[in-house]
């Protein structure tokens, strides 16, 4: 069975100036599905996600290596596979990226992006930077204007070189800033072992993989 992280730290309680937005965060209608509505426990992890203003909306353990987070950002929407039996022997990380759009006749539809970036050094943060996400915001806008019929996928050389075209080296600082976030997540959870410092092996990959893109109805 899978077990939803809902055990938070009890010995652990935000600065009193944070209290308040704290208790607003954990009000949120999604936040409350996630991590339960019976009480306001105050966690490390959870505390964090309100700091940097990351919605979850699914965190689940499917084993003793293995977990599965989902969330929101921005415009943005996250989800990914941490797997401990592979994840400080591979040098590359695979993302799910989604934005939802209105077309010219109003109607919702939600562009999916699978993508493989190479990991940075891993470098935990408990105050980020901001960061808007520009480059990324940049790649779905021509992924929309691209008006996607079918698949696209990584021997659709073409296509993604233009869809990466300038914007490449900003999106690998912005896809590992997301791997920050992610990764600091998991470290506040207590129960995987996120090396701090930990520089993953050299390799001649490529920087990002676009695996898949499609469209679907939202």
């Amino acid at each position: 069975m899978l077990e939803r992280i809902l055990n938070i730290g009890p010995d652990m309680s935000p600065k009193s100036g944070r209290t308040n937005s704290y208790e607003n965060y954990v009000k949120k209608p999604q936040i409350s599905k996630v991590f339960g509505n019976d009480s306001i426990i105050f966690s490390p992890a959870a505390i964090y996600l309100s700091k940097i203003n990351w919605v979850p909306k699914d965190i689940n353990i499917l084993s003793d290596e293995k977990l599965y987070l989902h969330f929101f950002y921005s415009e943005f929407e996250f989800s990914t596979l941490i797997d401990f039996g592979f994840f400080y022997k591979e040098t590359m990380h695979s993302l799910n990226i989604y934005k939802q759009y209105l077309d010219d006749k109003n109607k919702r539809h939600k562009s999916l992006l699978k993508v493989e970036f190479k990991k940075e050094k891993i470098n935990l943060s408990d105050e980020p930077e901001k960061n808007t996400l520009d480059a990324l915001g940049i790649l779905f806008e021509r992924i929309i204007d691209l008006n996607i019929a079918n698949e696209i996928n990584r021997q659709d050389v073409p296509v993604i070189d233009k869809l990466l075209e300038s914007i490449d080296n900003r999106l690998l600082i912005e896809l590992n800033y997301i791997f920050t976030i992610i990764n600091t997540f998991i470290s506040k959870l207590g129960k995987f072992n996120i090396i701090n410092g930990f520089e993953f092996p050299a390799t001649y990959d490529e920087n990002i993989k676009i695996d898949r893109i499609v469209t679907i109805d939202a």
